[in-house]
C-alpha cells in the first residue's frame, strides 16, 4: 500500500485523462476519414457499373475490346477483397484502423485508377467509339478518396514546387489559350515523372532486398519500371505483395509515363485527344500521387 500521508499529484490523472482523450480523437478522426473513403467509392458504383455494360456492349462488336473489359472486372473483384479484409480488420476486438484506411483507400482509388486507364486504353483503341466510352465517365470525374488539400500536403512535403505546378496545370487547362490541354497535360506527366524519379531511383532500387536476389540470379539485371512501382507502393519489404495492386498501378503509370503512351501524345500537341480526355488522363494521375505519396509519409518519411 501507498503511504496515505504522502502526497499525491492529481495532475498526473489528469495526464492519463488528457493521453485518452487524444486516442480517442486520433479514433474519431480515423473512424471519419473511413466514412468519407467508403462513401466516395459508394458514390462510384453506378458509373463503375455503367462503364462495363458499355466495355461489354463494345467487346461484342470488336472482340478485341475484351481484356480491358476483363482488367475492369478483375480491378472490382480485388478493390471487393480489400474492402472485405478492411471490414475483418474494424471487427476485431482491437480495430486495425490504419490498416482497415489503407485497404479501403486502395480498394476505392485502386477502382478509380483501373476504371480511368480503361477508359483511356479503348478510347485509344476505338477512336470511333470515343463517344460512347465517355459517355460512361462523369462529366466531373469519379468520387475520391481524398481531398485536394491532402493531395497538395504530400506534394508540398515531397517538394512545394509540385503543388504549385500542379495548381498551375488545372490553371492553364481552365484557360482559353489554344494548346491549354497540351501544357496541363505535359505538366501534370511531368509530376508523375519526377516523383518517381526521385522516390524509386535506381539507388534505391539496386539497395532492396528483393532486387538484390534477382542480381544475384541474374547479374546483367537492370531496375525496371516495375521494380519503381513496386519500391513506390511498397518501399523495400520483402514480404509477400499484392500482385494484382502492383499490376493495375503499372498498367495505369505506364500508360502516362511510357515513351508511346496517351498523355505523351497530347502532352506534344496532338490535337486527337479531346479536352474530357485529358481531364480524365490529369486525374487518373492524381489518384496515382496520392497512393504513392500517401504510402511514403504514412510510412513516417519526414
Amino acid at each position: 500500500m501507498t503511504n496515505p500521508e504522502e502526497p499525491f499529484d492529481f495532475g498526473l490523472l489528469g495526464e492519463a485523462f488528457g493521453h485518452i482523450k487524444d486516442h480517442g480523437m486520433t479514433l474519431q478522426k480515423k473512424g471519419i476519414e473511413l466514412v468519407r473513403i467508403a462513401n466516395s467509392g459508394m458514390s462510384n458504383i453506378a458509373h463503375m457499373q455503367t462503364l462495363a455494360h458499355a466495355c461489354l456492349e463494345l467487346s461484342k462488336q470488336s472482340p478485341s475490346a475484351r481484356p480491358a473489359l476483363d482488367f475492369l472486372y478483375e480491378s472490382g473483384k480485388h478493390s471487393l477483397a480489400l474492402a472485405n479484409n478492411a471490414t475483418i480488420a474494424l471487427q476485431l476486438s482491437v480495430p486495425v484502423l490504419e490498416s482497415a484506411i489503407t485497404g479501403v483507400t486502395f480498394a476505392a482509388s485502386g477502382s478509380n485508377v483501373a476504371a480511368g486507364t480503361v477508359v483511356a486504353q479503348l478510347v485509344g483503341g476505338f477512336p470511333d467509339q470515343t463517344e460512347t466510352i465517355l459517355a460512361a465517365w462523369p462529366p466531373k470525374g469519379l468520387a475520391r478518396s481524398f481531398e485536394d488539400i491532402e493531395l497538395d500536403t504530400y506534394l508540398e512535403k515531397f517538394d512545394p514546387q509540385l503543388r504549385r505546378r500542379r495548381a498551375g496545370a488545372w490553371q492553364v487547362f481552365h484557360s482559353c489559350s489554344d494548346d491549354s490541354v497540351a501544357q496541363a497535360s505535359h505538366t501534370m506527366r511531368d509530376i508523375l515523372r519526377i516523383v518517381i524519379a526521385k522516390e524509386a531511383s535506381n539507388e534505391k532500387i539496386e539497395i532492396c532486398p528483393w532486387y538484390k536476389k534477382r542480381k544475384a540470379i541474374d547479374p546483367d539485371a537492370k531496375p525496371v519500371m516495375r521494380d519503381r512501382i513496386r519500391f513506390l507502393l511498397y518501399d523495400a519489404s520483402d514480404e509477400a505483395l499484392d500482385e494484382v495492386e502492383l499490376e493495375r498501378m503499372e498498367r495505369a503509370i505506364r500508360l502516362y509515363v511510357d515513351d508511346d503512351g496517351a498523355l505523351k501524345q497530347v502532352a506534344h500537341g496532338s490535337k486527337s485527344f479531346s479536352q474530357q480526355e485529358a481531364k480524365l488522363s490529369m486525374q487518373n494521375i492524381e489518384e496515382l500521387l496520392f497512393l504513392t505519396l500517401r504510402r511514403l509519409y504514412k510510412a513516417g518519411k519526414a
